[in-house]
């Protein structure tokens, strides 16, 4: 676990010889940046949703108190 990266590199052994030698691959790993960044936008996003909605009103009841009456 750790940053993003574009490469990654891994050790292969020579069929022939024996020898271990490194192999750069190109491939998108993703990291906690990217976990981190998502987190915090959806926890703005839910923050942002107080805002917008609709205060209850003191005279309305709910659909349970009608119907006992």
């Amino acid at each position: 676990m750790g940053w993003s990266k574009s490469t990654e590199t891994r050790t292969e052994i020579d069929e022939v010889t024996g020898l271990e030698y490194p192999v750069t691959v190109s491939k998108y790993v993703f990291g906690v940046e990217l976990l981190g960044a998502a987190l915090g936008v959806s926890g703005g996003l839910f923050g942002l949703s107080f805002a917008f909605c609709k205060p209850a009103r003191p005279g309305n009841r709910s659909g349970a108190e009608i119907s006992m009456i």
